[in-house]
Parts: structure tokens; C-alpha cells; sequence
């Protein structure tokens, strides 16, 4: 309700173009995550493209708690899928990180007008860990739709894309994630309650840039059968970490609430990923690497103390 009086106060404004600001997250009380082992096809598999015999994923190293805490998620959508192998030296996205980097330098971070509800928190991670408040910036193959000028940027958790964003607006963006009402972007509620983000960065790895797209077309293949179209989108994005661990993907579930690493993803994998992690709380417990979470204030909750130790 307070953000609701705030935006019509600022609708009455004598200002030209009132001045907006991002709203709360549904604070929506979700399922318990259930851990389940994945029912993979039977090898050798006829009905799925098969990972090239050359291809060197690291099967060895344990998958869980190998994910790095972060509160936000910035999606940019630039409508390709070649990126530079260091994504911060190029175009808007090097400047916005550039931004982002210069804000933590100077703790602007820790006085941000952004609520414990409005940031995601990483099962298993120290205090001082999460308290680094890391923004995790990927390009994505989607195109921005909305933007007449720029391009647009998907936030999450707040599952809100801010359109008509430009280099010589970036601090403007800065300031309004965390919490600074401004009238210089257009504010769109995401169209999908859930998204899957696929590495396929081959200029920064090989084996993410060549299994990626293999991973994206059985996800796209398993949302048709189970007929998601409408609640689910796939994406292809530049590196997420780990890329040992390739296939990477991201799951973000609950209208972006939740969020679910897995790697060593194969398109074996994908129709029960679908089956389970999208249209229930279940998680392949040998493919996950971290699980986030946002909407829980961390005043009246114990400090993330779960592990994925299951």
C-alpha cells in the first residue's frame, strides 16, 4: 500500500513526467524445496542430441555451494549471442558494470534504499558473505521489445524490465535498482512467471558455447510438450561461473522469487527439469549447484543457515 500511495502522489505531481519507482516483491510465502534424484534417459540415449566425445566436464568435483552470493540479477537483452569473452569491455553493459563497480567501491551499497525482501539470499552462505552484496550482471540473447531508445534490462528479483536504458543513463539505472525514484525509464512487469538461462558463451569457453544451445532446444522442446509457452521463456547468456561445470543453467521460479543453479546439464536432463523444477519444488539433488531465494526479511528469519548438504 505505501507503494501504491507513493505512485499515485507522484501522478499528481505538477511534473511533467512523475517520477517512479520500483515495487515491492511479492513476498508470497513459497513451497519447501523437496530434493529428488533425476530419472535421466537410459545411455546410450536415441532421443537426444549427445555431448561431443571431446567435450572435458570436470564430473569429479562436487556441484553444491559452488555458486557466489549475489542480491540482484541484471539481465541485458541485446538480441545476440556472441559476446566479447570479457562482457565489461564492451558497449552499455561494460558501462553499467563499471557503475556498479564504482558504487560498491564507495559503500553506497550498504545505504541503499533496497529492502532485505527485495534481494535474494543464498542457502548455506555466511553472514559475510552475503553481506559483500554482489550484482550479477549477464547479457542475453533475447531482444529488448520495449525500448524506443536503448535497450532494456531485466531485474530480478523484482521480475521487472526497465526499458529505454542508455549509456549516459546508467547512473540513473544505478540509482533506481536501489531504490531512487526517477522518471527517465518505462517499467514493465515481466511477461513469464519462470525463465531458464542457458551459458553459451563460446568466446569465454568452449564447452559452455557448445553445449549451451544443444541444453536451450531440449528446454524449448520439453516447455512445448508440457505445453509452457505462456508461463516459461529460455535464454541463451554469456558466462555465469563454472563453466567446468558446463551445461550452466539457471532456473528462476516464482515469477523470479527463486532462484536454482545446475550444472553439468545435458538435453537428457531437460524434460525432467521442466517436469520437476518448473512445475513443482522439486530439485535434482546431484545437478544443483546453489539455490537463492528473495521475498524472506532477514530480521524475523535465521540468516540462511541451510545447507545443500542433503
Amino acid at each position: 500500500m505505501d507503494w501504491i500511495s507513493g505512485q499515485l502522489k507522484n501522478l499528481y505531481t505538477c511534473d511533467p513526467l512523475p517520477k517512479i519507482s520500483l515495487p515491492p516483491v511479492n513476498d508470497k510465502k513459497l513451497e519447501p524445496i523437496v530434493p529428488i534424484q533425476c530419472e535421466a534417459c537410459v545411455l546410450p540415449c536415441n532421443s537426444h542430441d549427445m555431448i561431443p566425445s571431446h567435450i572435458n566436464i570436470d564430473q569429479t568435483r562436487s556441484l553444491h555451494n559452488t555458486v557466489t552470493p549475489y542480491i540482484l540479477h541484471l539481465v541485458v537483452f541485446t538480441g545476440k549471442t556472441e559476446w566479447p569473452a570479457h562482457i565489461e569491455d564492451e558497449g552499455i553493459t561494460g558501462v553499467l558494470m563499471d557503475c556498479l563497480d564504482q558504487r560498491r567501491k564507495q559503500s553506497n551499497l550498504q545505504s541503499s534504499n533496497r529492502s532485505s525482501q527485495n534481494t535474494f539470499h543464498l542457502y548455506g552462505a555466511t553472514q559475510q558473505q552475503q553481506q559483500q552484496e554482489r550484482v550479477l550482471v549477464t547479457n542475453a540473447s533475447l531482444p529488448s521489445t520495449y525500448s524506443t531508445k536503448g535497450i532494456d534490462i531485466l531485474v530480478l528479483p523484482d521480475n521487472m524490465i526497465i526499458s529505454n536504458v542508455t549509456s549516459k543513463r546508467i547512473q540513473a539505472f544505478v540509482d533506481f535498482i536501489f531504490g531512487q525514484p526517477t522518471s527517465d525509464f518505462d517499467l514493465h512487469p515481466s511477461p513469464w512467471n519462470n525463465l531458464i538461462l542457458v551459458c553459451a558463451h563460446r568466446r569465454k569457453d568452449q564447452r559452455c558455447g557448445t553445449i549451451g544451445p544443444m541444453v536451450q532446444q531440449a528446454f524449448q522442446q520439453a516447455i512445448l510438450h508440457y505445453s509452457l509457452q505462456d508461463q516459461c521463456q529460455t535464454m541463451l547468456v554469456s558466462h555465469l561461473g563454472g563453466h567446468a561445470f558446463a551445461g550452466n543453467v539457471i532456473l528462476y521460479t516464482h515469477q523470479g522469487l527463486r532462484s536454482i543453479w545446475y550444472g553439468r546439464i545435458t538435453p537428457c536432463h531437460c524434460i525432467n527439469i521442466v517436469r520437476y523444477s518448473i512445475c513443482q519444488d522439486y530439485v535434482l539433488q546431484e545437478f544443483v549447484r546453489g539455490v537463492l531465494q528473495a521475498g524472506s526479511d532477514k530480521s524475523t528469519k535465521p540468516y540462511m543457515t541451510l545447507s545443500l548438504e542433503w
